[in-house]
């Protein structure tokens, strides 16, 4: 994933992305046939080693491709019409798309074993905050569920974030998009107002010193 430096996610926000992730894409490479392979899954965090678990049904052939592996996730997004943008009334304005996206490296296992598959199903449970807990359920059914499932584990080793939130937009365009997702997207509004704002605070404060120094004073 192309990130251009203004479009860099802080790593505190990187690493609170990574431990709070829910559902993301799943991307492999089938050895057999060399084509990608891509299934959207739920995802739970697991420390020590920081690893991201899921299961999948049995008879879905990706758990085979075990090896290198990728997790893409998108967490806002929104398309920003090019009419919010202050250089649309002299016709130079185009819409465009704001977000913020992880992809998550790392080594993909999977288990066939029941007490394996139980313990991603607890992972997932706490994660979602489900409320539900495997004591809840029939003992035999969960184990027939069991052994038609598959564990997975992803181990973290590198993340690509990207957080496209108009960072080289004017302020009053800042102001305008935000505004506008207040009706559409408030969370991405409000990541906007905390990282874009600032970003073109500094990008103008320092446009500003620079011209006071061209110009003598």
């Amino acid at each position: 994933m192309y990130i251009a430096d203004h479009f860099a996610m802080a790593p505190t926000d990187t690493e609170r992305f990574v431990k709070t992730l829910r559902t993301g894409t799943l991307v492999t490479v089938d050895p057999a046939t060399g084509l990608p392979q891509a299934t959207f899954l739920p995802w739970a965090f697991q420390a020590d080693p920081d690893r991201l678990t899921s299961h999948v049904a049995r008879v879905n052939p990706q758990w085979r491709h075990q090896g290198p592996a990728l997790i893409t996730a998108v967490f806002h997004h929104s398309v920003v019409p090019a009419q919010w943008k202050e250089s649309f009334a002299i016709g130079q304005s185009a819409p465009g798309l704001d977000y913020e996206a992880l992809n998550i490296r790392g080594e993909l296992r999977a288990s066939d074993q029941p007490d394996d598959v139980m313990e991603s199903w607890r992972a997932m449970l706490e994660q979602h905050r489900s409320g539900l807990d495997l004591s809840h359920l029939d003992a035999d059914w969960l184990l027939r569920q069991a052994r038609a499932t598959v564990a997975l584990s992803l181990r973290v080793e590198s993340v690509e974030a990207k957080s496209k939130l108009s960072q080289n937009r004017s302020l009053a365009d800042i102001d305008a998009i935000s505004a506008g997702l207040d009706q559409t997207c408030p969370a991405l509004a409000e990541r906007m107002r905390q990282v874009s704002r600032p970003w073109a605070e500094r990008r103008q404060a320092a446009v500003d010193q620079a011209r006071r120094q061209a110009e003598g004073r």
